[in-house]
């Protein structure tokens, strides 16, 4: 029991740590803010947010962006397997949940993604490894078709009127004639 609680709470702290950097760089800027503003919002101490982020500005924002990445494009190692087993459903759920969580994510993201600078390659790079999943996964779409699921699933998780059976009826309606493969 303790090693659950122990573990929700570095989960805990990750997560205060992770939306108070996309907070303070869409408020203030990229690296316009002290280590001790994030100690101060996150409510987290420095050590800690070393320990889980890194000791630098710029290693504490390429973890938080590196985070987003993942988990807003369904691109970490677990999501990959849910992808995998069919469960795209429950993937895409994971993202929306995300940026209803950290409202910031998702103005942070359009906010970063074309600028001219080494977060933006890095977000535009996470949207080619979308692409190429999306592609994989649903190996009949061509070029358009790829665009189209992108932008329907990027939707999905962003559009703020929808419920998750609204999730889950949409998904359903788009793989009712592709082929997820894995399913």
């Amino acid at each position: 029991m303790a090693k659950k609680e122990t573990q929700n709470t570095k989960e805990q702290i990750f997560w205060a740590i992770f939306e108070s950097v996309i907070q303070l760089e869409v408020i203030k800027g990229y690296g316009k803010w002290k280590i001790t503003d994030l100690s101060r919002i996150s409510k987290v101490s420095r050590p800690l947010i070393y320990y889980y982020f890194g000791k630098s500005k710029d290693e504490i924002i390429r973890t938080a962006v590196d985070y987003l990445g993942a988990e807003y494009f369904g691109l970490s190692e677990s999501r990959l397997k849910m992808w995998a087993s069919g469960q795209l459903t429950e993937s895409v759920l994971i993202s929306r949940h995300l940026s209803q969580k950290s409202p910031f994510t998702h103005v942070y993201y359009m906010t970063r993604r074309l600028q001219q600078n080494e977060i933006g390659k890095i977000l535009r790079d996470y949207e080619k490894q979308f692409r190429s999943k999306i592609k994989l996964y649903f190996a009949d779409l061509d070029e358009a078709g790829v665009d189209g699921m992108a932008g329907t699933l990027f939707g999905l998780v962003a559009y703020p009127g929808l419920t998750d059976d609204g999730v889950r009826k949409s998904i359903h309606f788009i793989c009712k004639d592709l082929k997820l493969r894995g399913s």
